[in-house]
């Protein structure tokens, strides 16, 4: 075997987006206990300075970039950050999304052309700006946060099904092109992950009110009968942008609990609705 297995990460410079809270703040938390210099992504003040907190009091200093990656001027702004910061780019986490459920013919093109902004463009926007950064760096890694909604959809998921497909298209397109600049880019497709985000959403869904109720019932159509936690896909963000993962390239990571090997996938959300048996 040639090279070897390196899971520390000192000294490299990491950014991911959208990570104040959920995975994002998961993956920040495990590349900073690894060593690296972590620069962390949100657009609301106090979520951003409770996640510094959080990850302060775990020993780690992050970068905080407040600010849209969707806006082309605030990705320019990022940019000169970075090379002011660490004068390169290792690893980039595009994970950064947003989520309307609608049935289709509900969906405004308001609405439509923001979910296209947050979770396509923003992923184009940051690669591209950042690319020089990135060949540059040690790593040369770039990860695309998708979903499993990205390959199988659920009813009134709208443009957020339609962007975590693209999101998948363009982990490809990149990878090829690439290539030939060491760069590797990688699909991570997370399937039902216990976020603050999830929890608001499944209690929305039961008719108590409760997400915990909401989570039993869902994890019946998961293989391994639970939601995953944002720590279990943070662990595989960091196996793929090390050297263990040095031949994987253009390819899409699932980390469902074996939701997509499952036919059909659909989960009977109606069921939550129903009356509980007394």
């Amino acid at each position: 075997m040639t090279g070897e297995v390196n899971f520390n990460f000192k000294g490299w410079c990491i950014f991911i987006s959208g990570s104040t809270e959920g995975i994002g703040l998961a993956i920040a938390e495990e590349f900073g206990k690894a060593g690296a210099r972590v620069i962390v992504n949100g657009v609301r003040r106090e979520v951003a300075e409770n996640a510094l907190n959080y990850l302060r009091g775990r020993g780690i200093e992050p970068i905080l970039f407040l600010g849209d990656v969707a806006d082309r001027g605030n990705v320019v702004k990022l940019r000169d950050l970075i090379e002011g910061e660490c004068g390169r780019l290792d690893v980039l986490v595009n994970n950064a999304s947003i989520e309307v459920d609608k049935p289709f013919e509900d969906y405004d093109y308001e609405t439509w052309r923001r979910l296209i902004e947050v979770n396509l463009d923003a992923y184009y926007m940051l690669a591209r700006e950042l690319l020089p950064l990135i060949i540059k760096g040690e790593g040369k890694v770039i990860i695309n946060i998708s979903s499993v909604q990205g390959v199988e959809c659920e009813p009134t998921t709208g443009a957020y099904s339609v962007t975590k497909a693209a999101e998948i298209g363009l982990t490809r397109v990149m990878a090829l092109d690439l290539a030939k600049y060491g760069v590797r880019v990688i699909t991570v497709a997370p399937g039902a992950i216990d976020t603050p985000l999830n929890r608001v959403k499944s209690s929305n869904l039961d008719p108590g009110g409760s997400w915990e109720h909401a989570y039993s019932v869902i994890s019946e159509a998961i293989p391994m009968g639970r939601f995953g936690k944002p720590e279990e896909v943070a662990n595989v963000v960091l196996f793929l942008s090390s050297r263990a993962a040095s031949y994987m390239t253009g390819t899409t990571v699932f980390v469902d609990g074996g939701l997509t090997a499952l036919s059909p996938t659909g989960v009977k959300i109606k069921d939550l609705t129903k009356p509980k048996v007394k």
